[in-house]
C-alpha cells in the first residue's frame, strides 16, 4: 500500500518517521528536533515491540478461526465458516493475514514495519464487513447468504437508534418515577398542613366562648358599639 503524505499517520508511521529522523534521515534537516528524536527512539522500539506483539497474536487467532473451516477433517463449530460460497472470502483473508506474519517475524529494523497498523486495520475492517463471525466473539453463528447476513449485522445508523431508544426509554421511567415521587411527597405534606391547620382553627373556635364569637361579628357588623 502507498500513502500521500496528506494522509493521517498511523501509531507505527509515526514511530517510523521519528526512527529515522533520529538516524539522520530527518527529511526536514532541521538539527533543532535532533535530540528530541534522540529521546524518542527507545519509546520507538518498545512500541513496536508491542505491535509486533499484537499482530501475530490477531493473525494466530484468526488462522485458527479460519481454518477450521477448510474441511479436510476439521470440526465445524458455530463458530466457523461452514458454506462453500465463504471460501474465496476464507482464502483472501488467510492469504493477508500470511502477509501480516511475513511482515512483522523476525522484525530488526524499525523502518520494515511502515505502515502495517494499516494493513491490521485493513484486515480488522474486513472481518467486520466482509463476515459475521469473528475470533473474539464467543457466541458467533456460522454466515448465511448475504442478504439475511447484512439484514442482520448492526449498523452505525441501527445503533444510534438503539441509543437514541434507550436514552428515551429511561428517560421517561425516570421522569414517571421521579413525578409519582414528587406528587407523593407534596400530597403528604399538604396533607399534613392542612390538617393542622384545621385542628388549630376548630380549636381556637371551640374553646372561643359562643356569645363572645357571637358579639364579635355583631360589633364587625356595625349591630354592637362599645
Amino acid at each position: 500500500m502507498t500513502r500521500n503524505s496528506s494522509d493521517e499517520d498511523g501509531p507505527l508511521e509515526i514511530i517510523s518517521i521519528a526512527s529515522d529522523s533520529a538516524r539522520g534521515n530527518d527529511d526536514n534537516g532541521d538539527d533543532d528536533d535532533a535530540l528530541q528524536h534522540a529521546s524518542s527512539t527507545s519509546l520507538s522500539w518498545a512500541a513496536l515491540q508491542v505491535q509486533q506483539d499484537n499482530a501475530l497474536l490477531l493473525a494466530s487467532l484468526v488462522r485458527h478461526h479460519l481454518e477450521g473451516s477448510s474441511g479436510g477433517g476439521a470440526s465445524r463449530s458455530s463458530s466457523t465458516i461452514t458454506t462453500s460460497n465463504n471460501e474465496g472470502w476464507r482464502r483472501s483473508v488467510l492469504a493477508h493475514v500470511e502477509t501480516v506474519e511475513r511482515r512483522y517475524t523476525g522484525v530488526s529494523d524499525i523502518a520494515s514495519t511502515r505502515e502495517p497498523y494499516g494493513e491490521l486495520c485493513e484486515l480488522w475492517h474486513r472481518l467486520q464487513e466482509d463476515q459475521t463471525t469473528s475470533p473474539f466473539m464467543s457466541r458467533a453463528q456460522p454466515r448465511g447468504s448475504d442478504a439475511s447476513t447484512r439484514a442482520s449485522r448492526p449498523t452505525s445508523s441501527t445503533a444510534t437508534r438503539d441509543i437514541t431508544r434507550d436514552i428515551t426509554r429511561d428517560t421517561t421511567r425516570d421522569t414517571t418515577r421521579d413525578t409519582a415521587r414528587s406528587a407523593n411527597r407534596n400530597a403528604t405534606r399538604d396533607s399534613t398542613r392542612d390538617s393542622a391547620r384545621n385542628t388549630t382553627r376548630n380549636t381556637n373556635r371551640d374553646t372561643t366562648p359562643h356569645s363572645t364569637t357571637a358579639n364579635a361579628r355583631r360589633s364587625k357588623r356595625g349591630r354592637i358599639t362599645a
